[in-house]
């Protein structure tokens, strides 16, 4: 943990921590996903689309009804759901 001033009496000077997941995705026609490498590297028309997910506690994406948020959780049994709602 980093502190400011630098010294035992500092106080935390960070505010949270996210995981980032970044992708490339290469496309066509301006919505179909091209996978196939060799397609990749023989295409001169492809568009590229650079993708990132973050998972922080503020300003994070919800589904189009507004109810479901998106987010990086763990899968259910390697969590304690007693805790999951507790910040």
């Amino acid at each position: 943990m980093a502190k400011w001033p630098n010294n035992y009496e500092g106080s935390k000077s960070h505010d949270g921590y996210s995981l980032l997941i970044g992708a490339r995705v290469h496309i066509k026609n301006d919505s179909i996903p091209v996978t196939d490498f060799d397609d990749i590297n023989g295409s001169a028309d492809l568009d590229t689309l650079f993708f990132i997910q973050a998972s922080y506690r503020v300003m994070m994406e919800r589904d189009p009804t507004g109810t479901i948020e998106w987010g990086f959780y763990p899968v259910f049994g390697y969590f304690n759901e007693m805790k999951r709602n507790r910040r």
